[in-house]
């Protein structure tokens, strides 16, 4: 019998196909760790830029680990989110604050969002049970 058997070979193939699908949206998730504060409602969408700022105060423009600190890296912060502006389409930004971070780099890292001209902005929260 000359003919190679593909049927193990095809199970294979399906089994690492599943484990990327499964995977992949984990990957894509900031590995910055924040507590989020809690609410009742909830709104999914879809962002194109990511801003995370942690509890400490450092602000970290996604996928970069690298932080922010305002107010003396204000105008490096504007000229990244500028980098990764897109006017021609639907673009937002999620930003992921700890719920015990400083309260004004938040809303500075809104109002230079703002600036930049994105005018859809989400503030993520836990789902409260």
């Amino acid at each position: 019998m000359a003919e190679i058997n593909i049927t193990p070979f095809t199970d294979v193939i399906l089994v690492l196909l599943i484990i990327f699908m499964v995977a992949t949206p984990l990957i894509f998730r900031s590995g910055i760790r924040v507590s989020l504060p809690q609410a009742v409602t909830k709104q999914d969408i879809t962002g194109t830029v990511y801003i995370t700022v942690s509890q400490d105060g450092g602000v970290y423009l996604e996928p970069s680990k690298e932080p922010f600190s305002f107010p003396q890296d204000e105008r490096r912060f504007q000229k990244a989110l500028q980098d990764r502006f897109d006017k021609s389409a639907d673009s937002a930004v999620v930003i992921n604050g700890d719920k015990n971070s400083r309260y004004e780099a938040v809303i500075t890292a809104l109002d230079l969002v703002k600036r930049t001209g994105f005018e859809k902005v989400v503030l993520t929260t836990a789902l409260k049970r």
